[in-house]
């Protein structure tokens, strides 16, 4: 294995990583691969507050590509201060060359590089799986105590919504705007109530331009408005059979984010729709509860098999400290401090 080198990507290995990739999803085209690689990585928009791609490489001496490891980019804020984040994302070792620690060495290369990106400050994995979770323990991650849970929807509320409501006056005095724009001029952090004291995606034109945009995922935007004033939004991704995921939401008042629920529920076809909830405040879990949706106890998870793993954090810098767990005060690895949604999760 002494012909291996891990070196960091430039686009000149571009067919190479592709053709890797390719050849765990066979049924994924090569142009929609190179279309969803350019959305994670040349069309993020922080890609230029770094000195270089995030994704490092393993190769042959021959320039074959044997291993990937990239992270995803996003920003996130803290009353008036940003930062950038990490996500693990693209993770590939050709099958010839498992075993022999080159997902491994991979990570560390990139810990050891990325420690001088000054703008980005935390690695934050939310979707680690049961192999490559303990390799990421080994590295210095720690996990964050969520409250790890999915909501999902019951349809007969929309039969009690339809019993109780005049639909026609429930909507009436508002715009609902659905759309693939709708929430491309927005800058969430003016116009809906953030906690300042917890860490949170930084949503601004540049964030909506993109991140609903990977073409490998579809979204439903909709925007509720009166006269005068945005009150809230919702962005629905679609899955498979009728299900989906409520990917994010912001609102002036937890009674126009029941309106656009209510209004999605109308206009699609619903067989089950899925919240992340793992910093949801208690306002927002009884709001959720009374629209009938309802949570999964763990202890079922864990009949099937299925146990939850932890989520991931970890301070870009190889040698860590007590006091890197810290940042503007605040301990990174506490639920309290962070405030998630779907979209904080790669792709």
């Amino acid at each position: 294995m002494s012909d291996i080198k891990i070196i960091r990507y430039n686009k000149k290995y571009l067919d190479e990583v592709i053709k890797l990739i390719i050849s765990f999803s066979p049924e994924i085209s090569t142009e929609m691969k190179i279309k969803e690689f350019e959305w994670f990585y040349d069309n993020n928009p922080y890609i230029n507050e770094i000195s270089d791609y995030p994704i490092f490489i393993a190769v042959t001496s021959t320039d074959k590509v044997i291993g990937v490891r990239g992270f995803f980019l996003l920003k996130y804020f803290y009353n008036n201060e940003t930062f950038l984040t990490l996500g693990p994302s693209s993770a590939y070792v050709d099958s010839e060359y498992r075993r022999f620690g080159v997902f491994h060495k991979l990570n560390l290369y990139a810990i050891n590089a990325l420690q001088y990106e000054e703008n980005i400050k935390i690695y934050l994995n939310l979707s680690s799986n049961k192999y490559s979770t303990p390799g990421y323990l080994k590295l210095g991650w720690q996990s964050i105590n969520l409250k790890s849970h999915l909501i999902y929807f019951n349809p007969f509320y929309l039969f009690k919504v339809e019993r109780a409501l005049n639909m026609q006056n429930y909507f009436k005095g508002f715009q609902i705007l659905i759309g693939e724009h709708v929430l491309d001029k927005l800058n969430s952090k003016d116009l809906f109530h953030y906690d300042k004291d917890r860490f949170s995606i930084l949503r601004d034109p540049k964030y909506y331009n993109w991140r609903f945009n990977n073409p490998n995922k579809e979204f439903i935007k909709i925007l509720l408005k009166d006269e005068e004033n945005i009150l809230a939004y919702l962005v629905v991704m679609i899955n498979k059979d009728f299900t989906f995921n409520l990917y994010e939401f912001q609102y002036t008042d937890l009674k126009f984010l029941k309106i656009l629920i209510t209004f999605f529920l109308k206009i699609k076809k619903v067989r089950k729709i899925s919240v992340w909830a793992p910093t949801l405040t208690i306002q927002e879990l009884m709001f959720f509860k009374k629209l009938s949706f309802y949570s999964i106890n763990p202890k079922v998870f864990k009949l099937f098999g299925k146990n939850k793993l932890p989520y991931l954090v970890r301070p870009n810098c190889e040698n860590i400290t007590s006091n890197d767990w810290h940042l503007f005060k605040k301990n990174i690895t506490e639920e309290r401090n962070w405030k998630l949604f779907y979209s904080d999760i790669d792709g």
